[in-house]
């Protein structure tokens, strides 16, 4: 299963963060088209975020099913949908976070002091999953942690396409992305000391202006 390959390549990064992660398929269509480059970066961004916002001693989940359109009013275009969910136990996010999540270069700085980004992660999966004509939403609870849920409309194969090849991808995408958090974790924090041998400058201000 593709999303499973994807995300076991988060194995060692959960075992070095003590963070139970977990993947669940309930979907028993193997093959249908999709545009797996975008999956890939969709999938991986959403787990890397996950492990950002997560806690050692967390857990992360990644859940993949089919769903018919009528089981979401957000669902109108296709008859049927992949659903994947990443699922966390992070800091979440509040009310007002959510209504902004997806705006370019928006980040709350309540969610976590320490970790700072661009603010075009998100924005960035939105647009892909938009392009795969499909819908993303997210539901979260400060200090419960997010649900992410993907929704890809699953394209039928067809005569012209049944025999397609599709390109095998290297991963190199993902394992870019987890270096990033990897790095973004163990960046150690400045520190401001003070040195009580240097010597000491007064400063005096006198213009009463």
């Amino acid at each position: 299963d593709y999303v499973f390959k994807i995300t076991e390549l988060f194995k060692n990064l959960a075992k070095k963060r003590n963070i139970q992660l977990h993947f669940n398929s309930h979907l028993k269509q193997k093959s249908f088209l999709i545009d797996a480059d975008k999956l890939e970066k969709i999938i991986v961004n959403l787990i890397a975020n996950a492990f950002k916002y997560t806690p050692e001693m967390g857990r992360i989940g990644v859940e993949i099913s089919k769903i018919n359109t009528n089981e979401n009013e957000a669902l109108k275009d296709y008859e049927n949908y992949v659903a994947i969910k990443i699922i966390d136990t992070g800091k979440g996010m509040s009310k007002e976070v959510l209504e902004h999540i997806f705006e370019r270069y928006y980040f709350e700085e309540s969610v976590d002091k320490n970790q700072k980004n661009s603010g075009i992660g998100l924005s960035y999966v939105k647009d892909l999953v938009e392009t795969c004509q499909g819908v993303i939403q997210v539901k979260s609870e400060v200090d419960l942690g997010s649900t992410f849920t993907v929704f890809i409309p699953i394209i039928e194969k067809t005569e012209s396409t049944v025999n397609t090849t599709l390109p095998q991808l290297d991963y190199t995408y993902a394992q870019q992305e987890i270096e990033a958090v990897i790095s973004k974790i163990n960046k150690p924090e400045k520190i401001t000391t003070f040195n009580s041998k240097l010597p000491k400058i007064l400063v005096v201000e006198d213009n009463l202006d």
